[in-house]
């Protein structure tokens, strides 16, 4: 597709003009304009967004666990001042944070700065794309008359997001609370 020039590779989001002509990977990796995808690929990828959103925060979890533990914090404010001494770090430490095509970097293995770059990299920027990703395809859907997901126009965009939080912490907790 060629760039019509209405938006920019590095523009701030959300885009709030021309939406229709938002770029739109269709399954295949083809780029399409929003309004040359029909609504069910739109509600997927909407979808998709929101339990991406929940990974990425689930790995967060571990990144503020494992800074914290090396800071030498005592409590993770990020899980409501949880106490780092109810966490069963040993097993945290196996988890694995960064892939390549052969292989994965267990948390132990990166250094405090790869440790907040992934963090970093997370909470400011790709959660913040995915957000502004749904906040479009929430606004194309309901201008088209599409409710789906469901739990989406139920909830919106916030709380919905919210809750894909909530889970991704009792998650966390679940598999790492001693």
């Amino acid at each position: 597709m060629k760039s019509s020039g209405t938006y920019s590779q590095a523009s701030p989001y959300p885009m709030s003009h021309d939406n229709e002509n938002w770029p739109v990977r269709g399954q295949t990796g083809r780029i399409q304009t929003l309004k040359e995808v029909d609504a069910r690929q739109i509600s997927g990828a909407a979808t998709g967004f929101g339990r991406t959103v929940q990974r990425l925060t689930y790995v967060s979890f571990a990144l503020f666990v494992e800074i914290a533990k090396r800071n030498g914090n005592t409590t993770i404010p990020e899980l409501d001042e949880l106490s780092l001494d109810n966490i069963n770090y040993e097993k945290l430490r196996a988890y694995p944070v960064v892939f390549t095509a052969t292989s994965y970097t267990a948390l132990s293995n990166l250094s405090d700065v790869e440790l907040q770059r992934q963090l970093t990299g997370k909470i400011e920027h790709a959660i913040p794309t995915l957000l502004n990703q749904l906040t479009i395809y929430y606004h194309e859907l309901e201008q088209r008359g599409c409710n789906h997901p469901e739990s989406l126009f139920e909830q919106g965009i916030d709380n919905w997001i919210g809750n894909k939080k909530d889970f991704a912490k009792s998650e966390f907790l679940r598999d790492y609370l001693i």
